[in-house]
């Protein structure tokens, strides 16, 4: 048998069965009026929060760049191409 690459790996299979079925039981219990005890639902919503991370205290940085068109970029190439050069005055001795 092959060695795996990853050794958590089935580890973190099984754990995202176990979330899709309490996922899968909670919809049930919401929008197809499954009876599901109260504390049913506070154990199921507990488990998930282990299993899944929270996502509102993630945050998220953007950094804006200026979108140049192409028509844009090729007018200021040409323009940095058709620039003269400073003129340098040779000075020989």
């Amino acid at each position: 048998m092959a060695v795996r690459l990853n050794p958590r790996h089935q580890l973190m299979v099984r754990q995202k069965i176990r979330a899709s079925q309490l996922i899968n039981a909670l919809q049930d219990h919401v929008l197809n009026n499954r009876e599901m005890a109260p504390s049913a639902v506070t154990a199921a919503l507990g488990l998930l929060k282990k299993v899944i991370p929270d996502t509102s205290s993630s945050s998220v940085t953007v950094t804006h760049r200026k979108r140049v068109s192409y028509a844009e970029r090729i007018a200021q190439e040409r323009a940095a191409r058709d620039t003269p050069e400073p003129l340098v005055e040779n000075t020989v001795q």
